[in-house]
Formats: C-alpha cells, sequence, structure tokens
C-alpha cells in the first residue's frame, strides 16, 4: 500500500482513536494544516518522535505513542 500522490487531508488517529484531520503534502512528503494542533495536544517539542502505521492509502494512526526526546 502506499500514501496519496497529492496534496490531500489525512487523518491521524492516536492511541486514545481521537482523529485529527490533518494536510499531507505529497511533493514535500510532509504534514501541514492539522499538524500543529496534533502536536500542541500531544505536548511534542523538536525532536521528538512518532511512528505512524498507514492504515490505508490515505489515514494514519499512531502505531505507538510518541517517543519523547526529553524522557
Amino acid at each position: 500500500m502506499s500514501i496519496c500522490r497529492r496534496m490531500t487531508e489525512v487523518v491521524l488517529e492516536d492511541e486514545n482513536e481521537i482523529e485529527h484531520p490533518t494536510n499531507y503534502l505529497a511533493n514535500r512528503n510532509a504534514l501541514s494544516g492539522g499538524w500543529k494542533a496534533f502536536a500542541i495536544a500531544h505536548k511534542l517539542v523538536e525532536e521528538d518522535v512518532c511512528v505512524f502505521e498507514l492504515v490505508n492509502q490515505c489515514n494514519f494512526k499512531v502505531k505507538s505513542q510518541c517517543f519523547l526526546h526529553s524522557c
């Protein structure tokens, strides 16, 4: 299975099954609009790492918790 090849909305689903709509920018392999809210909700800071599992072509799920660099 591969990810969408254009700008599209993807859904990040966290470990509590809360969905966070986010824009995926295929040409930059980046997340945009909505990512900031996800990062704030999970108290992410620079150098933290999240592991995502591709559930279907345009939906991601947090496979495991975010690994906080500060821990």
